[in-house]
């Protein structure tokens, strides 16, 4: 069950004022309130760290990844990946980190992974997708 809970910047420059200790410490909550604040994400795991969490695994560039076919980017040619044999019974193709962005409200991660050109013919894409979109291969 998820549960919502509202905080102000208020609440963050306080939090942050505590956790500063540094001669300028006005100007870095300056920066810093802002720009946790812009971003939904940041902000929410900066509250879930100050309740003891950690920060999510961050894949590593060049780790496999499954996702799924709906997630690629719009340019995908998504049709013909489904009835290629890179498409697994569970609608995921295999996928390779290139980038992490860092906490993004969106795409926090680049990947790359096998498309089809006009001809047909395979040629390597690249797209952004969230975290969650990605299942990390485990090695054997």
């Amino acid at each position: 069950m998820n549960i919502s809970v509202q905080f102000e910047d208020s609440d963050l420059h306080r939090i942050l004022s505590d956790m500063i200790v540094h001669p300028n410490k006005e100007e870095y909550l300056k920066l810093l309130v802002p720009m946790l604040c812009e971003s939904h994400k940041a902000s929410d795991w900066f509250f879930r760290l100050h309740m003891g969490k950690t920060l999510p695994k961050v894949l590593t560039k060049g780790t496999l990844c499954y996702i799924g076919v709906k997630h690629l980017g719009y340019s995908a040619s998504k049709d013909e990946i489904r009835k290629s044999d890179l498409c697994n019974d569970q609608d995921q193709v295999v996928c390779k980190v290139k980038d992490y962005r860092g906490i993004h409200n969106y795409s926090a991660y680049t990947i790359s992974f096998t498309d089809f050109g006009p001809a047909g013919n395979p040629v390597e894409a690249t797209c952004t997708v969230a975290e969650d979109e990605l299942i990390e291969i485990e090695e054997f």
